[in-house]
């Protein structure tokens, strides 16, 4: 069983509140606007971290062959040098 009530509103509050709904209205789509901002950005900034990880990597991986190949130069010079 549904219940309902019937009210009236005189033309100077119906303006009002039609103007408030209105304000409310744009608000939200404001807000939404906003969020679908800011996403794009959170999405940008999530691709700039991973390239930057990976480059990260790449020069992780770059810095240990170079510290490897000069460990190995340092073990021949003194191998074949006498200090």
């Amino acid at each position: 069983m549904s219940k309902s009530i019937t009210f009236e509103i005189n033309a100077d509050e119906m303006v009002a509140l039609e103007a408030a709904l209105e304000a409310c209205i744009a608000e939200m789509r404001r807000a939404n606007e906003q969020v679908r901002q800011d996403q794009r950005e959170i999405d940008r900034l999530k691709a700039e971290t991973h390239k930057i990880g990976a480059e990260t990597h790449l020069i992780a991986a770059e810095t240990g062959s170079i510290a490897a190949k000069t460990r190995a130069m340092l073990a021949h010079l003194m191998a074949t040098t006498q200090c």
